[in-house]
């Protein structure tokens, strides 16, 4: 019964693995020097992804975020509740540029 539960609860960390690599998208930033870098990121696009945001994640490598999509150009409050790691935060306008970091 115990081998049964640890598979079970195993199988579903694997699913949480595979669910959150799906999230991943490829977005590419030109940088000043014309290159392009590639990140994954996550995309919080609905109003429970944007609150949970990264809260827990204990790891993120340096080619990996998430990126908060909303629907209208106001300002955008954030908070680090529940955040175990440090961030960068980067904000783009409606024309997909940086405007401040």
């Amino acid at each position: 019964m115990r081998k049964s539960v640890l598979l079970l609860v195993g199988l579903f960390w694997l699913c949480e693995i595979w669910a959150s690599l799906a999230m991943a998208d490829p977005l590419g930033v030109q940088l000043a020097n014309g290159k392009i870098h590639r990140f994954n990121v996550r995309i919080a696009n609905n109003d429970q992804t944007r609150e949970k945001g990264l809260m827990g994640v204990q790891n993120l490598p340096e080619d990996q975020g998430m990126l908060f999509v909303f629907d209208d150009l106001t300002p955008a409050q954030f908070w680090m509740k529940d955040t175990l790691i440090p961030l960068d935060m980067v904000f783009i306008d409606g024309m997909g540029v940086v405007s401040s970091v």
